[in-house]
Parts: C-alpha cells; structure tokens; sequence
C-alpha cells in the first residue's frame, strides 16, 4: 500500500467520524427532548391517578361516615398537596351530607390545580392555574 492510499484513507476516517459527530449532535436533542417527554407525560398521568383515587377515597370515606371534615382530612392526605389553596372539593348529596340517609348518592368532585400535579408541563405550557377535575360518587351506606 502506498503512502498516498494510506493518506486517503485516513483523509475519508477522519470525514466519517466528522459526519458521525456532527449527526449526533443534530439528533441528541431531539432524543433527549423525547426521554423528557415521556417522562413528563409519566408525570402528569401519575397526578392524574392520585387525582382519580383521591376522589375515590373522599366518596368512600363520605359514603361511611358522613362527615365532611374527615373527607376533606383523607383527600389532602392522598393528594400530598404543598399548597391546600391550589385544591377545591365539593361534596353533593340530595339533603346535604350530615342529613343524608342509607341509599342516598354521595358524590365527592375534587379540582386541583395543573401546577400541582406537574411542575415543569404546565409552567411550560401556561396551564399551570387551570384545574383538573375528578369525581367519584358512591351511595351512602
């Protein structure tokens, strides 16, 4: 082998390796703004399913008990919330939930505040004052 086919092949290595870098630095972000999307999206599902179940304990616990205190206590006990003002509950029976009777349908509707169940979509997005909803009814026992 000659001493000019070997410059040439180091000339088209040193190309390929220039080629490979500056693709990967084309695709890297793009990759790593999908790894953080998914994990947000992650997120953002987990905050809803504590949603979800916190409305699903407040209706079960209001079912049994009747007491609207101690529902408001299980539901920000499930929710972890830093801010109880980013919250809101409402419980809906036909006679009020102390008067309300065996039978009677008790329904827990609780909002949340975007901000609250991820950080970093919503500020992102600007959705972060909007609330999300949950409801869950049972029948009182």
């Amino acid at each position: 082998m000659s001493p000019h086919t070997k410059s040439n092949a180091l000339i088209r290595n040193s190309r390929k390796g220039f080629v490979l870098t500056v693709e990967l630095l084309l695709i890297l972000p793009i990759l790593l703004l999908a790894v953080v999307a998914l994990l947000e999206l992650g997120v953002i599902l987990h905050g809803k399913q504590k949603l979800i179940t916190a409305s699903q304990e407040g209706a079960r616990v209001a079912s049994i008990t009747g007491n609207a205190d101690e529902v408001h206590r299980v539901v920000l006990q499930v929710l972890k919330l830093q801010d109880p003002s980013d919250f809101a509950m409402d419980i809906i029976t036909p006679l009020g939930l102390t008067e309300s009777r065996s039978g009677d349908m008790v329904v827990v509707v609780i909002g949340v505040r975007n901000r609250e169940l991820s950080l970093f979509a919503s500020n992102l997005l600007g959705l972060g004052n909007q609330l999300s909803y949950s409801r869950s009814a049972m029948r009182r026992e």
